[in-house]
């Protein structure tokens, strides 16, 4: 299960703000391979971390584990897959790893994260198991099909670290995107916005 707690740092009154507020990652090894992210909101507006994927059920799905040729660098990716996140999901279920690329089968989240406050995120060891194989990087912008992706044995892959990637939105598309859940809207108008993410990352030593 996931875990996601608030710590006030102190109240400030309300400013609008167009562009995405500051976003501070750090981290710890609480207990043997279980990780404490930690998000810390800097700024006086409301920031909105996409979550749909943050769920132990999905911690050894092959499509978040990701090898980046250019950097070297291993991946836990938990951007949007914007092509196969519905509003409200099928009654349909889908077993197994292709259920985040199927239509219908992951309904998109935003969590908040207030002003000038902090949410922590828990990863337990099960994140942290090495996977036979990993997909090579790809832009989740223009990803539209799953058979174009390719896979890479983790055997031939030396690293000692993991990049966590995240988005996140500012509040005037966050709230776009929560309006038009009950209200008519243009799908080209709420995929744009749902492609208006800010990537932030951390890496990680692996013990």
């Amino acid at each position: 299960m996931r875990v996601l707690y608030f710590i006030i740092l102190y109240t400030i009154n309300f400013q609008y703000q167009v562009d995405i507020p500051d976003i501070k990652l750090s981290y710890h090894w609480e207990a043997e391979n279980e990780l404490h992210l930690s998000i810390r909101n800097t700024s006086v507006d409301s920031v909105y971390l996409f979550d749909s994927y943050i769920d132990d059920d999905f911690s050894s799905n092959k499509y978040f584990r990701r090898f980046d040729h250019t950097q070297s660098e291993n991946k836990l990716s938990f951007l949007p897959l914007v092509k196969y996140l519905d509003l409200v999901k099928s009654d349909r279920i889908i077993i197994g790893e292709n259920k985040v690329v199927s239509q219908y089968q992951i309904a998109w989240s935003l969590q908040s994260i207030p002003p000038k406050s902090e949410v922590k995120i828990i990863f337990g060891d099960s994140w942290f198991k090495n996977q036979e194989y990993v997909y090579e990087d790809f832009d989740v912008k223009t990803f539209v099909n799953r058979e174009n992706l390719n896979s890479i044995n983790s055997s031939k892959i030396q690293s000692d670290s993991l990049k966590i990637e995240l988005a996140f939105y500012n509040k005037d598309v966050a709230q776009y995107l929560i309006l038009k859940k009950d209200a008519p809207f243009k799908e080209s108008d709420f995929e744009r916005a749902e492609l208006s993410f800010r990537v932030k990352s951390v890496l990680i030593p692996i013990k």
